[in-house]
């Protein structure tokens, strides 16, 4: 089957249907995908179709319009609605939209916490109290998780089997105490968790617009109110499902909420951009930054993250406690059975994955971390360091000696140690985020001096490690995009990416500090002769453009895939892989808006225009060109991207001649 017309069906475990056909129940509870203690990987045996049963409400059904939409156009009104041939259709078609969302779920977000939750780089093992018999568990790296591209079967959504198997295992030893309803709540929450997830990649889902040209529609189409429909009630039902959970403490209902917090509120396209005040006394650049910044400031609040964060901390917690045998609620009696290996792993895992999303979503929406430093210690931290600053310690998160690597990596290289590198940069980015929240937190405090000295010391350490290894590799990786292996390409952008986003807020922060004497006198006056801030801008933002050149598809190869093998609302380019897209928004917005900087500068030289500088002024139009045709690709899944991209069309349309 052609790529471009494939569901989902060839991306899946065979979790068998009850009655062997296509599931047109959605009772959660009675779903055998929920409560099936089968191992999936043991059951991939063929293409099957997979079903996660989506929760249905007699009163609101988010597909309701599907019935007649859907339809063959020459009997949609032939059919009666009483029929049971109406009745087979519209089950097949709500099980045929169910499965290829799912197929946007797996190959996004679980492709990607392929690379970022790996047992090795998690900073919490959370190993077995002294004296357990439990063995370790071993551990998902590249070398021994190829996806089903690869023909091997062993990783089909992981988290999700993992983290129901939790739940369950944690309810038989008593950890967690659910009723049958708040099972069945916790169920649909992480259903319709999932499927919001995946609704923000819809547009062309149904009628294969992803196919066509990039730049030739909207990538909003207002009018196809059947995806809209679908995307904007099925955000709302699992908001409110997430909700009626938010007392609850599940390991389902945690999972689910980071999910959900990765979504971006479906919203219409702001028509107010296309004709905002012209005010002749501004120039182009501080009007771009103006209504940009606006666009920005509505991001959502990350409200999810941050209650999944504390929750999966008192969980985790309370566990801790509970395994040094005191406890308020104990009894004293010894419990008759303990997690797994692999169970406490998940643990580790989602933990990590808790700490990780609040880290840069705290900074870069300048609030404080939920977990403190103190309180997320990973578990091989040396106490007696760590609690002198009270910051993570670096070495446990790089794997390395920042001053001195241990080795550098090139490409081509063989896949398994591309993979490799690219998992063990996930934990140095993330750290990245965890000291810009230690800027922000010292200026916040107005800890001057020697104590912003420290921190900036310290994050600038980790920047100059990353450009003599993980900088170096990335960079060897565009400019030879095209040859890269699929899994590595969507892979190493969705670290890259948001690996600058933080550098150039890094930059600003630097900039900040030197210009307002907040610093040390001598450090300040070194970083400015060096013109620091300025070359790390430059570097982060001009390999923001090279990234966007490559990833985003042109109008002359529209019909070509980047990512074959993936589902096709997806597979155009990598970018539509990263699961968290208001990253890629602030990244290429901002990179835009430094380019267009520049060249507003070079426009109002005096000096008389000469070769060299008609070169620059053409390239840095290609580079705002390239991000603002990058975020209106990015418009098909938040109209945020699509209007920053209108604006900054309009502000290089002066430029281009």
């Amino acid at each position: 089957m052609p790529p471009g017309n494939q569901t989902s069906f060839d991306y899946f475990p065979n979790f068998p249907i009850s009655n062997g056909s296509y599931a047109s129940s959605l009772d959660v509870e009675g779903s055998t995908w929920l409560n099936s203690t089968e191992d999936p990987s043991l059951t991939y045996s063929q293409p099957a179709s997979t079903y996660v049963p989506f929760p249905q409400d007699e009163t609101e059904d988010p597909y309701a319009t599907e019935k007649s939409v859907l339809a063959p156009r020459s009997k949609r009104h032939a059919i009666s609605p009483y029929s049971a041939d109406y009745e087979i259709m519209a089950s097949i078609n709500h099980s045929l939209i169910t499965d290829s969302l799912l197929g946007i779920y797996h190959d996004v977000l679980e492709n990607n916490l392929a690379c970022w939750l790996s047992e090795d780089t998690c900073p919490y093992k959370m190993r077995p109290r002294r004296g357990s018999e439990l063995s370790r568990v071993k551990p998902m790296t590249p070398a021994n998780s190829s996806t089903r591209h690869s023909g091997d079967a062993a990783w089909p959504n992981r988290m999700i089997r993992r983290v129901i198997q939790l739940d369950r295992a944690a309810q038989k030893i008593g950890q967690l105490r659910l009723t049958q309803s708040e099972n069945k709540a916790a169920s649909k929450a992480l259903s319709l968790a999932i499927l919001a997830f995946a609704t923000q990649w819809s547009q062309g889902l149904v009628q294969g617009r992803a196919q066509q040209s990039a730049w030739s529609h909207d990538p909003l189409d207002e009018g196809n109110e059947f995806e809209q429909n679908v995307r904007n009630s099925t955000w709302e039902q699992a908001r409110r499902a997430l909700e009626e959970c938010s007392p609850l403490e599940s390991y389902r209902v945690v999972y689910a909420e980071l999910v959900f917090g990765l979504v971006h509120k479906p919203s219409t396209r702001q028509k107010e951009t296309e004709s905002f005040p012209y005010d002749y006394t501004e120039s182009m650049l501080s009007r771009s930054k103006r209504e940009v910044t606006k666009i920005l400031a509505t991001q959502s609040q990350p409200v999810f993250i941050e209650r999944a964060t504390r929750k999966i901390h008192a969980m985790k917690f309370r566990l801790d406690v509970a395994e040094t045998g005191f406890s308020v609620f104990s009894d004293g009696a010894k419990p008759q059975a303990e997690l797994s290996a692999e169970e406490r792993s998940t643990i580790g895992l989602v933990y990590w994955f808790a700490v990780m999303l609040d880290t840069v979503s705290s900074s870069l929406n300048e609030k404080p971390v939920t977990v403190t430093d103190e309180d997320c210690q990973p578990e091989d931290d040396n106490e007696s360091s760590s609690l002198v600053h009270q910051r993570w310690e670096a070495r446990i998160f790089v794997q390395d000696d920042l001053e001195i690597p241990s080795a550098t990596l090139s490409w081509p290289c063989s896949y398994h140690e591309a993979a490799e590198a690219v998992v063990r940069s996930a934990p140095v980015k993330v750290l990245l985020f965890r000291y810009i929240s230690y800027l922000q937190n010292t200026l916040r405090k107005r800890q001057f001096g020697r104590p912003i000295e420290d921190v900036i010391g310290g994050a600038l350490l980790l920047y100059k490690y990353w450009g003599m290894t993980y900088g170096s590799f990335f960079r060897s990786l565009i400019r030879d995009y095209s040859n890269v292996p699929p899994r590595i390409k969507g892979w190493f952008v969705c670290i890259v990416v948001p690996w600058h986003l933080g550098a150039l807020m890094f930059a600003d922060f630097i900039d900040f500090v030197d210009s307002n004497g907040l610093g040390s006198e001598e450090s300040s006056r070194r970083r400015k002769a060096e013109n620091l801030a300025s070359k790390i801008r430059e570097a982060s933002a001009s390999e923001l453009a090279d990234i966007a050149f490559v990833t985003t598809p042109s109008e002359k190869d529209a019909g070509g895939r980047q990512l074959p093998d993936l589902h096709f609302a997806v597979n155009q380019g990598s970018l539509l892989t990263e699961p968290w897209t208001i990253l890629l928004v602030n990244a290429f917005a901002k990179a835009a808006l430094y380019h267009l900087g520049v060249l507003d500068g070079l426009e109002t030289q005096e000096a008389p225009a000469s070769i060299c500088a008609e070169e620059k002024r053409q390239r840095l139009v290609r580079r705002i060109d390239a991000c603002a045709q990058c975020l209106w690709f990015l418009g098909r899944k938040t109209a945020m991207a699509g209007d920053i991209a209108v604006l900054l069309l309009k502000a290089i349309k002066q430029y281009k001649g």
